[in-house]
């Protein structure tokens, strides 16, 4: 009765920090985009079509879809992002875990701030592996129940496939003698449902052949260079010690590793490897599933222009504690303390993203849209910088020019490739047609007809997000 009780106060406590996060929290490109296009598309077979450029599975849009037939308000989107959060904070507290070990993890990095204060489809694979890892300790016989949540797993994320798989292989590894056992029909229905949720996640994720080929070059290192081999192996390191720039303003995607000599960082992501071999050394499903995926989670960053994002860091970091859940009874006690050090970096990191979040805007994406209800009455918006559009409208509720296509838009259309003297013909002509206008650009309009007319009226430039600060200048 006392861990219970101790359990609902952390749970009550995890709430009501996370209610004030997201109520504080502003929303930025990433976040908006998604949200809007579910919001913004007029059927689920619409959203489907725009979604193809994403690179990304479809559960989360799937989910946004349901939430903004409800409200076009962007705050429905973080709260179903906090109970997903909450969620996965009840499972982690049903684990055989110590308290304090528990509580390190609830209020890290990743569980406080980056998987549920800033909305994106990564929370909800943590909920699923920590599920998937409940029922194995639990019911290793259900496989149906796990099958259907490596399914969906599976069409989280690109890494959420790769811990699909990693796990999926591993069971059957491991558990083939019990696997056997089990009837034919079950495991037929099992196997299939899960080849068929790899199947939907690898259709998602390929993007039409051109815009792939445009994402894959921007990849410039040479294959056996160490600053590939570091780009491969330093998301390790950034994922078990998510440790930010401190002396940065802006510490988004800003870690303290990155100063570092290329060789120390590679040596530093090294025993970042090792270390949960040492841990995991006695659990055979633990060792198998944490590097099969690891070599996946590493390929990934080999072969793809992924080069930052703590977002992408922390499915190494789940990873680690899925494993470590796993195979807890058998880690030793100087093991343990090991572990006990890494998860208190990560609390002090979380609490440190956190408060900062709170304090200074994440994006100034809330406070333009603010601006411009209050006063853009009777004038026409033109938004010269697109990744500025969809924070933006997700919070007026509006679209707005874009001049790769030439309509209102909100969401971001990654596909467009308009060279700028087309961009510059169409602003200006644009302009020429209206009368009064606010322009919002990052960076100072250039080659605007009659720039006298020109005049500053805002600065928004204090996000963490610095492309999302923006002027707004008054023109004619």
């Amino acid at each position: 009765m006392a861990n219970e009780n101790k359990n609902k106060i952390v749970l009550a406590v995890y709430i009501l920090l996370s209610l004030v996060g997201i109520y504080t929290h502003e929303v930025w490109l990433d976040e908006a985009h998604h949200f809007l296009l579910a919001r913004d598309s007029s059927t689920f077979v619409s959203m489907l079509q725009h979604c193809r450029y994403e690179g990304h599975p479809l559960l989360w849009n799937i989910l946004l879809f349901g939430v903004t037939r409800i409200t076009a308000n962007v705050m429905g989107m973080q709260l179903l992002h906090i109970v997903i959060s909450t969620a996965t904070v009840y499972l982690v507290l049903k684990s055989p875990l110590s308290f304090i070990e528990k509580l390190l993890i609830i209020f890290g990095y990743f569980m406080l701030y980056e998987y549920n204060v800033i909305s994106r489809n990564y929370g909800i694979c943590m909920l699923l592996l920590m599920a998937i890892i409940t029922i194995y300790t639990h019911h290793k016989e259900r496989v149906i129940s796990m099958a259907v949540l490596i399914f969906l797993m599976a069409n989280t994320h690109l890494f959420g496939l790769a811990l699909s798989g990693a796990f999926f292989i591993t069971y059957i590894i491991v558990e083939r003698g019990g696997w056997m056992q089990i009837s034919t029909s079950k495991r037929f229905g099992a196997v299939l449902i899960v080849l068929i949720g790899f199947a939907i996640s690898v259709c998602s994720i390929i993007p039409p052949v051109t815009y792939g080929q445009k994402f894959l070059s921007y990849e410039h290192s040479s294959s056996f260079s160490l600053d590939r081999i570091v780009k491969t192996l330093s998301p390790c390191l950034k994922g078990l010690v998510t440790t930010p720039n401190y002396l940065a303003y802006n510490t988004a995607n800003r870690f303290i590793y990155t100063s570092l000599p290329g060789a120390l960082q590679l040596l530093l992501s090294i025993l970042a490897l090792v270390l949960p071999a040492v841990v995991f050394r006695k659990s055979k499903m633990a060792m198998i599933l944490f590097y099969c995926f690891t070599m996946l989670y590493c390929a990934v960053y080999y072969f793809l222009p992924l080069t930052y994002g703590a977002r992408y860091f922390g499915f190494f970091y789940f990873a680690f504690i899925g494993c470590y859940w796993l195979c807890y009874s058998q880690v030793s006690n100087f093991s343990k303390r090991l572990i006990l050090v890494v998860l208190s970096i990560q609390f002090v990191n979380g609490a440190y993203a956190y408060v900062k979040d709170i304090l200074y805007p994440y994006s100034e994406s809330k406070y333009v849209a603010k601006y411009l209800e209050q006063h853009a009455l009777g004038k026409d918006v033109l938004i010269l910088s697109p990744i500025c559009r969809p924070g933006i409208s997700a919070y007026t509720g509006k679209k707005y020019y874009d001049v790769a296509t030439g309509k209102d838009e909100s969401y971001s259309l990654w596909y467009m490739d308009i060279s700028k003297d087309t961009i510059q013909q169409r602003v200006n002509k644009r302009l020429t047609e209206g009368s009064n206008f606010l322009i919002i650009s990052n960076k100072p309009p250039e080659n605007i007809p009659d720039s006298l007319l020109l005049k500053q009226q805002a600065v928004f430039d204090k996000g963490f997000m610095e492309g999302e600060n923006v002027s707004i200048y008054s023109y004619k």
